[in-house]
């Protein structure tokens, strides 16, 4: 962009120069000095409007009269620098003077009237450069202008990302937060749940009999009599908890198919079948009696492959065994 402006620059001084030289060259070729001494004598108006009025009477007068007020009108024309003007007069002069015989001074008129158009194509062309240059001015300017304003709006929408990406961050610290406390609520009260289940279903088991020791025989005394607690009669239906009856039930209806699952993967040595069918059983087996069945599941399933190897032949009887006597205990009280 520099480098164009001081071409155009360099171009506008050289237009200048040759426009002056141009002007110069164009003065008028004839006594000049004797023609406005005679207009000052016949106190012509030096006024655009009566250059106009010679112009027109020269178009209706003879050729030496039309002479006459032709020069006048390019004295005029050339004192207040009306240069389109003058160089129409210079034409009319030369066609004027031609018709009355000057040839030479017709020849001297043309050739001035060729300078003054030149002059004014070279005007012409410095005053479009100037506007090129004023146009190549502005745009820069508006360029410039346009790139700071691109540069202050990315900053300021950079500004403002940062300021939204630190506000999900917060965000989302917050919501992680948040969804730990839930979890941990949510762990929590689930813990209490299969707490107060376990307790219920070990609230359920038969009452125990509390038998007094019996004293020595004494010879001396008569045998005391005994007396034997009687078992507390089963609770009333409506007396057991709704969700341990609902647990025991499940436990009847589902687990005698699943031992039988067992057994059978257990004959045909599928080992794979065998540690699923265990693994379905645990969440059961724990929620009726974790203390005798959810230590002795959790080992039988991480033997995984060698669950029906000899070393885990006894734990996987005991296990049957248990299960067994638990649905006939549980059975008997239901």
């Amino acid at each position: 962009m520099r480098t164009l402006i001081v071409v155009v620059l360099f171009t506008l001084t050289c237009i200048s120069t040759a426009q002056e030289a141009v002007l110069e060259r164009a003065a008028l070729p004839m006594g000049s000095a004797a023609i406005r001494a005679r207009m000052q004598k016949e106190q012509v108006p030096m006024t655009v409007a009566w250059a106009d009025t010679l112009r027109s009477r020269a178009e209706r007068a003879r050729p030496t009269e039309a002479v006459r007020f032709l020069e006048y009108a390019v004295v005029i024309l050339d004192t207040l620098q009306e240069r389109t003007r003058e160089r129409d007069a210079f034409f009319a002069l030369s066609k004027a003077q031609e018709s009355a015989g000057r040839t030479k001074d017709a020849l001297i008129s043309l050739r001035a009237a060729h300078f003054l158009k030149d002059s004014l194509a070279a005007t012409a062309v410095a005053d479009s450069l100037a506007r090129t240059e004023d146009l190549l001015l502005a745009m820069q300017a508006e360029w410039q202008r346009t790139l700071a304003q691109q540069a202050q709006d990315n900053k300021a929408e950079e500004e403002q990302y940062q300021a939204t990406l630190r506000t999900l961050e917060r965000l989302l610290a917050a919501a992680g937060i948040l969804i730990a406390l839930l979890v941990a609520a949510l762990a929590w009260v689930t813990f209490r749940a299969s707490r107060q289940r376990h307790t219920n279903v070990q609230g359920l088991g038969p009452a125990t009999t509390v038998a007094e020791d019996v004293p020595k025989r004494n010879v001396l005394r008569p045998v005391p009599v005994v007396k034997e607690e009687v078992s507390a009669p089963p609770a009333p239906s409506h007396e057991v908890d709704p969700e341990a009856a609902m647990l025991l039930a499940l436990f009847h209806k589902h687990m005698p198919e699943r031992l039988r699952t067992l057994q059978d993967a257990r004959s045909r040595g599928d080992h794979e079948k065998v540690v699923r069918v265990l693994a379905s059983m645990r969440p059961q087996l724990a929620s009726h009696d974790a203390p005798l069945f959810a230590a002795r599941c959790a080992g039988l399933i991480a033997a995984r492959e060698s669950v029906l190897e000899p070393a885990h032949a006894l734990d996987l009887d005991r296990l049957i065994a248990d299960v067994e006597q638990a649905l006939r205990g549980t059975g008997a009280r239901s």
